[in-house]
């Protein structure tokens, strides 16, 4: 077992109940282009067609042979883009009957006996091949390539996250097919990564089920690529999520993509924390209402808490990534000389509140930042929250100076946004380090 000393975990009031609420249905759905990095679609459809579930919406161009499918059935109407023609996202009304694309007719054997190229055509056509994502640089994998290593990440650390293992049991045949069948893909170690003292066991010589405990971010995949099997410059591996790999084996069983997505509604402005049983790409209006308490005063995010995305137009919907919805309070109101009270309702990384002396209590954070951006001032915030090898404060001034070698040589290319998100959080200069180091990865990946 692994246990990770440096990182925090957030006390937030509005955790989940391990309950799973699945009464909400959806009546609208959308693919959001921010959750594909660098993807450039060539469009296979347009506003007004009728599509169904599984069916090629584009392609990227950028790799070739990569689809994204529509995750529900129903008719296009809207394809929204910025400036530049950027892709922004395509939205969809769903039916009241919904059909589906089945891909019985390219599978001519049962998974067990197919091969890896077998596989990969599948994953391809069905657009399952999405939900893996590589490291270095976390994008969608080329058609045709193929991984030292895949870490499947069966945990989750996250502020307000619910345990993965409460669906894992309710899919425990799927979930262990899942992952036979993506051991197929690498000649190398199938990670299965979980929390400590967990049920989930494999008796494959290739999978290798390893445990972490201690703070977030212990359930993140850099995490568990660092201490296991790190990346290089030539050398990629692959990370998928539990619920895909569940996906995965249903695609292959019922010759149908499964849809389903269970995310946690928490946060302190959720008037019922529960995990809800959704589908992907969901309306986040369709699973909120009569659930947000002040809903002119709240601030809705797909995602952590650290890493989430921001609720508006384009993306007023579940993110592909994503297994949570999280409500917090608008930080409206400032307050004079606020470092200067006691600070009993207040959490801070640095002790500076009496609310330190309040060893099990959990605040009701909200989203102001508590200051304004400023030279970045190494006090020891960062090291005590990113875990391994790494000599923190240098290389987020690397990143910081789009210093590629040195970026590099400090482990840049191990990361991505999500494992920054804390050294965001704790930073004393308010700076967004996940965005910085996602210019620096594509200026990386882009010089070769």
């Amino acid at each position: 077992m692994i246990r990770i000393k440096n990182g925090l975990n957030l006390p937030i009031v509005g955790s989940p109940l391990n309950l799973i609420d699945e009464s909400k249905r959806s009546t609208w759905l959308a693919i959001i282009g921010d959750d594909y990095k660098g993807m450039k679609p060539q469009m296979l459809v347009e506003v007004g067609n009728k599509v169904e579930i599984g069916q090629k919406l584009f392609e990227d161009k950028k790799r070739p042979g990569v689809f994204i499918t529509s995750p529900g059935a129903g008719e296009i109407i809207n394809i929204s883009r910025g400036e530049k023609r950027k892709f922004l996202s395509l939205t969809i009304k769903l039916a009241s009957q919904e059909q589906s694309v089945s891909f019985k007719p390219i599978m001519t054997k049962p998974s067990n006996l197919m091969n890896e190229e077998e596989i990969k055509k599948v994953l391809l056509e069905s657009g399952l091949w999405t939900a893996l994502r590589t490291r270095p640089f976390d994008k969608t994998p080329y058609a045709g390539t193929r991984p030292a290593a895949i870490f499947i990440k069966a945990m989750d650390t996250n502020p307000l996250s619910f345990d993965p293992e409460i669906i894992i049991k309710k899919y425990e045949a799927n979930f262990y097919d899942g992952i036979n069948i993506l051991a197929k893909l690498t000649s190398g170690k199938v990670y299965v990564c979980v929390k400590k003292n967990s049920s989930i066991k494999s008796a494959q010589p290739q999978v290798s089920v390893e445990e972490f405990s201690g703070l977030h971010p212990a359930g993140n995949p850099g995490t568990h690529i660092h201490y296991l099997d790190p990346v290089s410059e030539n050398k990629t591996v692959w990370h998928i999520d539990y619920q895909d790999v569940i996906a995965i084996s249903k695609l292959f069983a019922d010759g149908k993509l499964w849809t389903t997505r269970y995310v946690a509604l928490s946060g302190p402005h959720a008037l019922n924390p529960r995990i809800i049983k959704t589908r992907l790409g969901t309306s986040i209006d369709d699973l909120l209402s009569g659930e947000v308490k002040s809903p002119s005063e709240t601030r809705v995010v797909s995602g952590s808490v650290l890493n989430g995305t921001g609720y508006f137009k384009e993306k007023a919907y579940l993110g592909r990534f994503h297994h949570q919805i999280t409500l917090l309070a608008e930080g409206h109101n400032r307050e004079l000389f606020g470092w200067a009270t006691p600070g009993l309702h207040k959490f801070s990384v640095t002790n500076v509140f009496l609310s330190k002396l309040l060893l099990k209590k959990k605040f009701a954070f909200n989203t102001s930042v508590n200051g304004q951006h400023r030279n970045i001032v190494p006090v020891g915030s960062y090291e005590r929250v990113l875990p391994g090898d790494f000599l923190a404060t240098n290389l987020l001034k690397s990143i910081m100076a789009k210093e590629i070698d040195d970026s590099i040589n400090l482990g840049c290319l191990e990361l991505s946004e999500e494992d920054l998100a804390l050294c965001t959080y704790v930073c004393p200069s308010k700076t967004d380090f996940g965005k910085n180091l996602r210019e620096l990865l594509d200026v990386i990946e882009k010089e070769g």
